[in-house]
């Protein structure tokens, strides 16, 4: 028997609409922000959301769908082997669905939303340094405050205080020791992306799983569970007990054996301490949304708020600049 635990991906398309809105409203008084020069429209970062939540909502469809293939698994025991005084059992996987499709999905989703990031960046960048630098011009994100002091050097005069104190409240580094930073995961996906697929597993077993034996025998069981990634002969789970004594010539028992077996659908993330984790698709996907969807929104009403033309006072921009102010 097998369950499988699917986190549904949630809560994003339509906050990408409301982001477009919302910046539009802010920008529809001021008919030279139309365009924030060169030909590229103020509102370029939000097709890339779009798109970005429209292959995720896919990915979430295909995710569901795969959620129910089959997993089968071998039962293998030594029951009938009567002068062995222990009696084991165990469930070897034979299969495993292939998540290659999902992999793409993800890229694509992954791509898209980091795009949107990026070109919204490169709309409030003044147009002679785009034209000057323009493979130098993208949303920073980095793990180390060095590398990010770094990469400020040369591009601090081209922002206003606004703007690069959105940068800073960004930057992954400034999560604690034992937070995962959603940008930072978006970051690491969106570079794997670029060189390799990206390693989406179906059957990362959970400890959720049970083994039962009935009637439980004396001397009590000993029993192990397989703890993460699965793969095809990967052992799920392994009971054993001691075999029960017959009291009479000819006697037999019969135990009930029962496995249930729980998985979870994971992709591979290095964090910034350089730790591997497997961490749930549909997790990945709901914190990393609304952050993009937060970060491309402050950046851009930051730049407003430079330029004299922001008419309605965010409050988190308005603290990221007090703390900035303060330092």
């Amino acid at each position: 028997m097998r369950s499988t635990r699917a986190q549904i991906l949630t809560g994003s398309e339509e906050t990408a609409h409301e982001l477009s809105d919302r910046l539009e409203a802010q920008t529809g008084a001021a008919g030279s922000l139309r365009h924030y020069g060169s030909g590229m429209p103020q509102e370029s970062w939000v097709p890339k959301l779009h798109r970005g939540f429209e292959i995720r909502d896919e990915l979430r469809d295909y995710l569901v769908e795969q959620a129910n293939a089959p997993r089968p698994a071998r039962y293998e025991t030594n029951a009938d082997e009567h002068t062995n005084r222990r009696v084991w059992a165990q469930w070897v996987a034979e299969t495993v669905p292939s998540y290659e499709r999902a992999a793409v999905l993800l890229g694509d989703a992954i791509h898209n939303l980091r795009a949107a990031m990026d070109h919204a960046v490169w709309a409030i960048t003044p147009e002679a340094v785009r034209l000057a630098y323009p493979r130098r011009v993208a949303f920073p994100l980095h793990s180390t405050e060095k590398l990010y002091k770094d990469w400020l050097k040369s591009r601090k005069s081209w922002y206003g205080p606004t703007v690069l104190a959105v940068f800073e409240w960004a930057q992954p580094y400034a999560a604690s020791a034992n937070e995962i930073h959603p940008l930072h995961i978006l970051q690491y996906l969106s570079n794997t992306d670029k060189h390799q697929l990206l390693n989406v597993v179906a059957n990362n077993q959970v400890n959720l799983a049970e083994i039962t034996v009935e009637p439980k025998p004396e001397g009590g069981v000993v029993s192990s569970v397989n703890e993460g990634v699965v793969e095809p002969g990967t052992v799920l789970a392994r009971v054993e007990f001691p075999r029960h004594e017959a009291k009479s010539p000819g006697e037999r028992t019969s135990m009930d054996i029962k496995g249930v077996f729980a998985y979870e659908q994971v992709v591979r993330y290095v964090d910034i301490s350089e730790n591997e984790r497997w961490l749930p698709v549909g997790e990945v996907m709901n914190r990393i949304g609304p952050m993009v969807v937060e970060a491309v929104g402050y950046v851009i009403s930051a730049d407003l708020k430079d330029r004299g033309l922001y008419t309605e006072p965010s409050a988190t921009t308005d603290s990221v600049q007090s703390d900035s102010d303060s330092a």
